[in-house]
């Protein structure tokens, strides 16, 4: 009876056949982690298979509930994120706070210039810009006017609200920025 000592140095089968590995080595672990991750998919995709069978005369178990959320209103967020930067200008009086959500050629950024000349802005009271009830009246794909309640927080203070028109223009950078914010008045028509 011989004794065959192989000796293993680096991955390679010294004294021993070749190819030692089998063949079916490698795709077997393919197939069986493909498996794995398969039930797990499908585990947390439908986790209304996991309930066994009803019980004779029980009500049958009701599917998951699904929560779909349609994606924000891109003129809407533009208008929200730009009012909101408001009120942190209204705060610090820096107007770097806008640049990006207020077109720096256009009328309310002039009026932020000239209120942060004035010494108007940057009170170092909090200023909190909410929006609700945000409508898009118009948009021809330049411009767009998203109609708007402002709720106007500045700390110690009682709050305002407003009732704005929010005019938009698309940018070079393909975003929507602000272009200037005006009063809507009591009936709805936009000015």
């Amino acid at each position: 009876m011989t004794d065959t000592i192989e000796v293993e140095v680096d991955g390679v089968v010294e004294g021993g056949p070749t190819g030692r590995t089998p063949a079916w080595g490698f795709p077997a672990a393919i197939a069986l982690v493909s498996v794995l991750a398969l039930v797990v998919i499908v585990r947390a995709v439908a986790p209304g298979l996991r309930s066994g069978p009803t019980p004779a005369g029980g009500p049958a178990p009701s599917p998951p509930e699904v929560s779909v959320t349609a994606p924000a209103d891109a003129r809407v967020v533009a208008a929200r994120e730009a009012l909101a930067a408001w009120g942190r200008f209204a705060t610090t009086g820096d107007l770097s706070v806008v640049d990006g959500w207020v077109a720096p050629d256009g009328p309310q950024y002039r009026k932020f210039t000239e209120e942060a000349r004035a010494g108007a802005a940057g009170d170092q009271t909090t200023h909190v810009v909410t929006v609700s009830d945000a409508t898009v009246l118009s948009d021809d794909g330049h411009e767009a006017v998203v109609a708007l309640m402002a709720h106007w927080t500045q700390a110690s203070q009682s709050a305002d609200d407003f009732t704005w028109d929010v005019v938009l223009r698309f940018d070079i950078t393909g975003r929507w920025i602000v272009w200037t914010v005006r009063d809507r008045p009591p009936g709805g028509e936009t000015q």
